[in-house]
């Protein structure tokens, strides 16, 4: 699928592994993976993808830093980050 745009993985059990792997879908737009495992591990694969315009990575291991990072890797895109909060 390399001329895929959207793609929805939210409460998978995408990891950092995963996210890895969209690495080979260069024409990536819109990218959810609310819910899932991804940590701050994912930050420089996210921060990789050409085309990304939105990301949502709300209640993932993605911390407040990681999201701070990805806004100054590639600040065109937008990231809907909200951190796990304790006991979640």
């Amino acid at each position: 699928m390399p001329d895929l745009r959207s793609l929805s993985l939210n409460y998978s059990h995408v990891t950092d592994r995963g996210v890895a792997q969209l690495r080979s879908l260069p024409t990536l737009m819109d990218l959810k993976l609310t819910g899932t495992q991804i940590t701050d591990a994912s930050v420089p694969d996210l921060g990789r993808l050409p085309e990304l315009r939105s990301l949502f990575v709300r209640w993932t291991g993605i911390t407040n830093e990681g999201a701070d990072q990805l806004h100054q890797m590639i600040p065109h895109y937008a990231v809907y980050h909200e951190a796990l909060v304790a006991g979640d």
